[in-house]
């Protein structure tokens, strides 16, 4: 039964191998979108490793399918942490600007504000906003775009009410 624990291990190993290739090679991908078509690859694999183990093991379809449960729930907080690993870096400002620092910078306390002001800050994220066409501008205002965001931060709403009860 040891062996079901390798089952969601080396899908993860899919999962980081296929996200640096993405991020290598596929230039014109974000660091999000690699992160996301890299789990959906691991995840694949998760599915071809359990069917096989389902085809040349002797247990019942109902053990099976609890193992691919147990699995997938791995996988997922296993590839849910490694795209926080990966993404949190590039989007905390404290450490953009400890990152900077240690670069070599020497900021002012003015220069930081100005560089990571709130103003500075809504600028950068109302561009990638309108960049992944999640709002769009019309007339001088902003509307929603293609609402692909929302969805997966409904989901989170749903599982964080879910496992807090919040």
């Amino acid at each position: 039964m040891y062996y079901q624990f390798l089952i969601p291990c080396i899908s993860f190993f899919f999962n980081t191998i296929a996200c640096l290739l993405l991020l290598r090679y596929r230039r014109s991908l974000t660091i999000v979108w690699s992160l996301i078509y890299a789990a959906v690859i691991g995840m694949i694999a998760l599915g071809v490793l359990q069917a096989l183990a389902t085809q040349f093991l002797d247990f019942s379809q109902r053990d099976h399918f609890g193992f691919f449960l147990a699995n997938a729930g791995i996988y997922f907080t296993a590839s849910y942490c490694f795209f926080h690993v990966v993404h949190i870096p590039l989007a905390s400002v404290r450490l953009r600007i400890l990152r900077e620092l240690e670069d070599g910078a020497s900021l002012s306390r003015e220069d930081i504000l100005q560089r990571y002001g709130a103003k500075a800050i809504l600028e950068i994220r109302l561009a990638r906003l309108l960049q992944s066409d999640q709002i769009r501008e019309s007339e001088g205002r902003y509307v929603s775009g293609k609402p692909k965001m929302l969805y997966i931060a409904r989901i989170f709403r749903v599982l964080k009410k879910i496992a807090l009860g919040v």
